[in-house]
C-alpha cells in the first residue's frame, strides 16, 4: 500500500495492505521474495535481517492485528468502554501478556532476531510484555481509532520473522486469552526504556536467544497451541543455530584480540 525512507540509509518500510487470515501473512511472504529479487536484478542486495549494524536502526516486522466477529463488525470495538476497547480485545491482551513469553521465540527466530531489540535499535523495551495506548516503547501498541480502525500493533517479530509463524503465534495466543477470558495488566503510559521499577515475573521476556529456545522448548502453552512435534522441530533448529553461532570467531573477536603490532 505504501513504502517510505526509514531512519538507516537504505532503510524502507512498506506497509502490506490488510488481509483476511493466511492472506496477509501470504503477501508478506510473496512481498519479500519479490522485492529481494528485484534488487537482484538492479545489482544490489536487499536483507530483512533484524539488525546489520551495531550503528544503525534495527528493522522490523510489525504485524498490526484485529478480529471480526459474525455481523462483520470489528470484534475490538466498543464504544460504551473505556478507549472504545471491547472486552474480546482486552482478554486478546491478557492472552498476548501471558503467552508471549513464551512463545518470544516464534516472533524472534534468529541470533540476529535480538539485537534490534532496546533503545538503540528504535524498537520496543524488551523487558517485558507491557501494552499500551499507542505507546511505541513497548511490544503490545494499541492504535485507538473507532469502530473501523481500531487494533493492535504487535512491535515484536523482526524483519527476519517468519510471516506465517508470526500470525499463527499472535492468533494462537490472542484466541487462548479470549477463551479463557484473560485480564491483562493496566496499560503502561510512560517511556518503557526509561521504567526503573520491577518487571513481574509473569510477562518477563527472554532477554537473549538461548533464553527464548529454552522457554519455548520448555512450554507446555506451546505444545497445546502448536502441538508437540512442531515445538520439538523448531526448538531443535533453533537451538542448533546458537550453538553455531557460539563456535565462530567472530569479527569483533579478530579485531579486538588479533595483535598485529
Amino acid at each position: 500500500d505504501a513504502c517510505h525512507g526509514e531512519l538507516s540509509a537504505g532503510a524502507f518500510e512498506a506497509v502490506i495492505g490488510r488481509g483476511q487470515g493466511v492472506r496477509a501473512a501470504d503477501d508478506a511472504a510473496v512481498f519479500k521474495t519479490f522485492s529481494k529479487a528485484l534488487a537482484q536484478r538492479h545489482g544490489m542486495v536487499l536483507t530483512f535481517m533484524a539488525r546489520v549494524s551495531h550503528e544503525s536502526a534495527g528493522h522490523s516486522g510489525h504485524l498490526h492485528i484485529s478480529l471480526v466477529d459474525g455481523k462483520g463488525a470489528n470484534a475490538f470495538y466498543d464504544e460504551a468502554s473505556h478507549h472504545g476497547m471491547s472486552s474480546v480485545f482486552t482478554a486478546f491482551l491478557g492472552g498476548l501478556q501471558r503467552c508471549l513469553p513464551e512463545l518470544a521465540l516464534m516472533l524472534l527466530p534468529n541470533v540476529n532476531s535480538f539485537r534490534r531489540l532496546g533503545e538503540s535499535g528504535w524498537s520496543f523495551d524488551p523487558r517485558a510484555c507491557f501494552w499500551g495506548m499507542d505507546n511505541r516503547t513497548v511490544p503490545l501498541r494499541v492504535i485507538p481509532e473507532g469502530p473501523w480502525h481500531t487494533h493492535l500493533e504487535v512491535r515484536m517479530p523482526g524483519a527476519d520473522a517468519n510471516p506465517y509463524l508470526a500470525l499463527a503465534c499472535v492468533l494462537g495466543a490472542g484466541i487462548w486469552g479470549v477463551e479463557k477470558a484473560e485480564v491483562p495488566h493496566d496499560p503502561f503510559t510512560d517511556n518503557a526504556f526509561r521504567y526503573a521499577g520491577e518487571v513481574p515475573a509473569e510477562i518477563s521476556l527472554p532477554r537473549n536467544f538461548d533464553e527464548a529456545v529454552d522457554r519455548f522448548g520448555n512450554s507446555e502453552l506451546a505444545r497445546e497451541l502448536f502441538g508437540a512435534r512442531f515445538v520439538r522441530v523448531f526448538t531443535e533448529t533453533r537451538a542448533a543455530q546458537a550453538r553455531e553461532f557460539r563456535d565462530k570467531v567472530s569479527e569483533w573477536e579478530l579485531r579486538r584480540f588479533l595483535e598485529l603490532a
